[in-house]
């Protein structure tokens, strides 16, 4: 019972259902490791979808975009390694230096209000990478998976993860490092279950907070989808992956897919115009509006061949092999590293 009272609790962390009350600390070095409690609870639920998959007569999980979903994961984790604790470096002595007010850390308003402006600055951090071309170069790995499942949240760009702290660094002239640590992380994690084509649209949450509704459509590269976030029904055709749609799943060539193809269009322009391409949005080209023409965009068909090549069974078997060994070796290594224990070193004139 305390087993799946303890799931329950990591579960709930997925989704924001805490009480503030319980999750409210003086201290940074106080605050615990929402990535590594919640891990459990996070591999529970992805062997969940696979046995509704089961249950529903689905297609399991395919092996080459799973495994490229965990590995591109996985290096992008090992990528912030040298980055732990600089944002709560910086986050800290903005705060000590310059902040306008100090709200106390011990009340629930002020982690109310952090929750707030943690998932506000998300939105416009997450807005600009699909307009601004040199902010979605980067973001497109993200999209590049034809599937959508619970791996997927796992298909990121090392450069947005490891500068996505960044985007919070205005909340720290009033934050409390310690509440900002809480919301840093937790909403990273609230990101994984909106990757879920089975939960079905929330009614008037619609309205107010993102949902795996407004999440399927904004993955979808069907022209219906293209800047729209609302479905029809939970299950409306909808094809995943970008409009570029590169049939490269190897990890670290999703970080090059979109330089290279917009490398081979920009040797057209000129160079002014390549610095233009820059900072228009992703359809732009010269003569077109910011995000480009919507018919310019190829309508996938409902029926498209997925990219899946097959392998030999043995061969099949020393990829799962392989990265179960990956992820056990992944697993033991955040046992010993943790966004909390790290800042134990900071400089002592940081009162944490």
């Amino acid at each position: 019972m305390d087993l799946a009272n303890d799931l329950l609790r990591r579960l709930g962390f997925m989704f924001y259902v805490m009480d503030p009350r319980d999750h409210l600390y003086e201290k940074v070095s106080d605050v615990p490791d929402y990535y590594k409690e919640v891990t459990p609870a996070f591999i529970f639920v992805i062997i969940l979808e696979q046995v509704l998959h089961l249950i529903r007569g689905k297609k399991l999980m395919r092996l080459n975009d799973s495994v490229t979903n965990i590995s591109q994961g996985i290096l992008v984790e090992l990528f912030k390694i040298p980055l732990y604790g600089a944002e709560l470096i910086l986050y800290t002595w903005i705060y000590n230096n310059w902040r306008i007010g100090t709200l106390p850390w011990n009340s629930p308003w002020p982690w109310i209000l952090c929750m707030v402006l943690t998932d506000f600055f998300f939105y416009w951090m997450h807005r600009i990478t699909h307009q601004v071309s040199i902010m979605w170069w980067f973001h497109e790995p993200h999209h590049s998976s034809e599937e959508f499942n619970l791996t997927v949240p796992l298909r990121l760009s090392v450069f947005t993860s490891s500068a996505l702290w960044l985007t919070y660094l205005p909340m720290a002239f009033f934050i409390p490092p310690s509440t900002f640590l809480v919301h840093y992380q937790l909403n990273i994690i609230f990101q994984y279950w909106l990757h879920s084509e089975y939960v079905p649209q929330l009614g008037i949450l619609e309205y107010v907070f993102v949902t795996p509704s407004h999440h399927r459509v904004h993955h979808g590269r069907n022209r219906r989808c293209i800047d729209k976030i609302s479905e029809v029904s939970s299950f409306c055709g909808i094809v995943y992956s970008a409009h570029s749609n590169q049939k490269e799943t190897k990890k670290l060539l999703l970080e090059q897919i979109t330089y290279r193809l917009y490398g081979r269009n920009s040797v057209q322009w000129m160079a002014l115009e390549q610095i233009i391409s820059c900072i228009q949005g992703p359809g732009w080209s010269p003569g077109t509006p910011w995000l480009g023409h919507l018919e310019d965009i190829p309508e996938p068909k409902d029926d498209e061949p997925k990219y899946d090549p097959k392998l030999p069974r043995w061969l099949e078997l020393y990829v799962i092999l392989h990265a179960a060994v990956m992820v056990t070796g992944y697993l033991q290594m955040i046992m010993f590293l943790s966004v909390s224990t790290s800042i134990t070193h900071l400089p002592k004139n940081l009162p944490l």
